[in-house]
């Protein structure tokens, strides 16, 4: 790999990992592991579904195939913020008829209420929140490579491990 591919990549993996750190502390404070909801794969972890991925020669993204994740982080290009109804959360879900949901409010605590009867309209998921994990992880790369990270992998891409000898 060329000294500029391999020092992407390495900006690619800094940034890939303050993300998944930033996942991991919002699943953590939620109590929710990150392999709840949606992968078919049971081996594999939400935090494991993100990927640098090369857009071009000097860029990248950061993907994931969690199924539904485009749902909840809301369309960039459309600015929508990934707020959906819940179709499935209705009482005429068996699990769900005549059973009370806990529900965490910044203004009442943990509150409960039921789903509502199927046809009287849906619950409107709110979506992650604007600075949610991704825009932290974003900050934290950012720091990191700003306290003296970034010259070192300048570095290693161009001279290897070599220049560490000197």
């Amino acid at each position: 790999m060329d000294a500029t591919k391999e020092f992407i990549a390495a900006i690619g993996r800094v940034l890939l990992k303050a993300i998944v750190y930033e996942a991991k502390k919002d699943f953590a404070k939620r109590g929710v592991p990150g392999n709840a909801g949606g992968s078919n794969n049971s081996e594999k972890t939400f935090f494991d579904s993100f990927k640098v991925q090369f857009t071009g020669k000097h860029s990248f993204q950061i993907v994931s195939d969690w199924p539904g994740l485009e749902d909840v982080m809301g369309d960039p290009e459309t600015g929508s913020e990934g707020a959906f109804p819940m179709t499935w959360l209705t009482q005429s879900n068996p699990r769900l008829k005549g059973v009370p949901i806990p529900l965490v409010t910044k203004e009442d605590g943990l509150i409960f209420r039921m789903a509502p009867l199927a046809g009287e309209g849906f619950w409107i998921h709110p979506g992650i929140q604007k600075y949610g994990f991704v825009q932290r992880g974003i900050d934290r790369a950012v720091k990191k490579l700003a306290d003296g990270e970034l010259a070192q992998l300048y570095a290693d891409a161009v001279c290897g491990d070599n220049w560490r000898e000197v």
